[in-house]
């Protein structure tokens, strides 16, 4: 018949879908469909009425643009479709039509996307599904599931599993030195929301990117435009100062934003050629693994044997445009990795900054990497390099945290080129900071709870890259430990951990030496950067004095229904922390489950049936500003069956 399509066997699981591309995680707890890739690898053309500057060698593809695949545009979808079996007010979907299929096996089918806002710990991935009359629905294949199960979805609805079909291919080729690599479906939190939680939405929003060129399949691309910070008149000088270097100096990030012809967005990350070849050669060989995971926990969860020896998570190295010192070629003095400039917050999504008002007459060249040629600044008192030292701590925190090396001065600092510039694809030049130096600031001390039922082993694992300062227990490609029902935690993994690298005089730290030697620990610690996303712009909280701030953040914690034990051990850091500050006034927000989830994203084997997170964004104030910002509604913990919580906070 005209209307059916083959469906792919599928069989009942508890497991569900993996994140894609290069976020690969398990989503557990939440049903997704897969998007199979028509075309894995294409080539690039750009337009010849854009302006992309200059430095940049095009290849232009003789390969003709494809058909548009699809008819239509994407249209958010008023009514709720039903299509999971039970949907939680704390975790609202949010559907879409994105076109109808105009050619090929699913011609004549119209596109759907559930987009969930999720509650679980990994990467949010929107879910494609496919139908005729929004009735009946198939929905697309992960090929990296242990199997592709229909558990999740409302069984009257969502009756079978297809293979998907999608114009943005896996890569681009840019040219001989530049590539692209799909990261995700462009969304966005919608902040308008300040009564519960922040739905996850598609961002198809254009109208402030520029159009960059066009793939050879047809399909736009444009940039990744800066959005200029406000500057807070009641912050201090240094933050304020801070803000408005990058305001000044950043046009966006190196991320493209390629529409298909349906005008769904999917985010891509340039990339160097090297790094996307390497990558390119190691999927198959990290899907093949990813796959195997996801059997082999499968299978752990289908028995009944216990302290089952959960598999490590897969690794794979990401395609990027930083660089390291090995791979430069120049007479003058460099430090050993080049990562994003002015990074110190708690997330990025590992973009370069693209620079805004420097020319050829402001740059020097130094030498080449990767053949591509590398510039530092003429003036060594350049706003960036002030921004970029000042990063670094004071002296005590710095040697602690570089193995007793002592900070460098400015002038030192500067004479070994901590910033540098490079010219991508397009012409544009692109900021890039010395990532040698080990930094205390970022995710301070964020740690996880774990309460189940019974005691059971527990393999927790961040499914995202992640620079790690701190752990406790130290981490190795994951934590397993016993989890008692108490919350008692025992590594069964204590090799991995030097004990004598605990103190009981560190702050945040005295409980960890008697800890590691008994191997029983409170809860996991840990503290650095994630690299999948850029931290979240905060725009809502409170202002609270300084003599209001301990009972402030009391009744918080309690209203959320911390216990405690667990408020006890988040106030006993955060207060110190923020009160050395002398502030008169704080601005007090925090980050929820999902924001957490993006930035920090794990894999908790097995599933907790409640995750809450929350992490506290704060800024130090020298007035009360004039006008109040909005205040947040804090969802409470859920601590029915198993139930994992994790406190933490931003270290300035």
């Amino acid at each position: 018949m005209a209307d059916q399509i083959t469906a792919v066997p599928v069989a009942v699981s508890k497991w569900h879908k993996i994140a894609w591309v290069l976020l690969v995680v398990l989503l557990l707890g939440s049903a997704g469909g897969w998007v199979w890739y028509q075309r894995q690898h294409v080539a690039v053309s750009k337009p010849a009425t854009s302006s992309v500057g200059t430095g940049a060698t095009s290849t232009t593809s003789t390969t003709t643009s494809s058909p548009a695949l699809f008819t239509g545009t994407v249209q958010k979808i008023s009514t709720d479709l039903g299509l999971f079996k039970k949907t939680d007010a704390a975790t609202p979907v949010t559907y879409y039509s994105a076109g109808t299929y105009a050619s090929g096996p699913l011609t004549g089918y119209e596109r759907i996307i559930a987009v969930v806002t999720p509650d679980s710990p990994g990467v949010p991935v929107p879910s494609f599904l496919v139908t005729k009359d929004r009735k009946i629905f198939s929905v697309f294949k992960n090929p990296l599931a242990a199997t592709n199960s229909l558990d999740g979805w409302d069984a009257a609805k969502v009756t079978a599993v297809v293979d998907g079909v999608t114009e943005a291919p896996d890569t681009i080729t840019l040219n001989d030195s530049f590539g692209a690599v799909q990261i995700e479906v462009t969304t966005a939190f919608d902040q308008s929301n300040t009564t519960g939680t922040n739905p996850l939405l598609l961002d198809t929003d254009i109208s402030a990117r520029t159009l960059l060129g066009t793939t050879s399949g047809g399909l736009k691309m444009y940039d990744d435009p800066y959005a200029a910070q406000t500057i807070d008149p009641s912050a201090d000088a240094a933050s304020k100062t801070y803000v408005q270097t990058k305001n000044t100096y950043f046009q966006g990030t190196t991320g493209i934003a390629v529409i298909d012809s349906a005008g769904l967005v999917y985010t891509y990350r340039e990339a160097s050629a090297t790094t996307l070849a390497a990558y390119v050669a190691a999927k198959p060989a990290y899907d093949a693994a990813v796959k195997a995971y996801n059997v082999a926990v499968a299978k752990i969860q289908a028995s009944s044997t216990p302290n089952a020896n959960y598999p490590d998570y897969p690794n794979i190295t990401e395609p990027n445009l930083f660089f390291e010192q090995s791979e430069a070629t120049t007479t003058q003095p460099l430090y050993s990795t080049y990562h994003a400039a002015l990074t110190s917050v708690c997330s990025s999504d590992d973009n370069a900054w693209v620079a805004k008002g420097i020319t050829d007459g402001d740059l020097t060249k130094i030498g080449t990497v990767r053949g591509q040629d590398m510039f530092v600044l003429k003036d060594a008192n350049n706003p960036l390099y002030t921004a970029q030292y000042n990063r670094l701590p004071d002296d005590a925190d710095f040697k602690d945290a570089n193995k007793g090396l002592s900070k460098p001065t400015f002038a030192e600092y500067v004479a070994k080129n901590p910033i540098i510039f490079m010219k991508d694809y397009f012409g544009r030049y692109y900021i890039l900071g010395e990532y040698q130096f080990v930094l205390p600031s970022g995710c301070g001390k964020p740690v996880v709870y774990l309460y189940p039922p019974q005691t059971e082993t527990v393999k927790v694992q961040f499914t995202a890259p992640m620079t790690l300062t701190t752990s406790v227990p130290t981490y190795n490609n994951g934590w397993t430990v016993s989890a008692k029902p108490n919350g008692q935690l025992t590594d069964l993994q204590p090799q991995n951990t030097d004990c004598a690298q605990f103190s009981p005089a560190k702050f945040g730290q005295e409980y960890a030496a008697a800890a590691c030697a008994s191997h029983t620990y409170p809860y996991l610690f840990w503290a650095g950067q994630g690299h999948s996303v850029q931290y979240p712009t905060v725009t809502t909280g409170w202002v609270v004095s300084s003599s209001d701030l301990a009972a402030f953040m009391n009744k918080t914690l309690d209203n959320v229904g911390f216990t405690a034990t667990e408020k006890n051990d988040m106030l006993s850091y955060w207060l110190p922390t923020l009160e050395k500050t002398s502030a008169p006034y704080y601005r007090i927000s925090f980050l929820n489950t999902a924001q957490m989830n993006q930035i920090a994203p794990m894999s908790i084997v097995p599933q907790p049936d409640n995750l809450y997170r929350l992490f506290l964004d704060w800024q130090p104030l020298v007035s009360k500003p004039t006008v109040p910002i909005a205040p947040q509604q804090l969802e409470k913990v859920n601590r029915t069956g198993f139930t994992a919580v994790e406190w933490g906070g931003l270290n300035r």
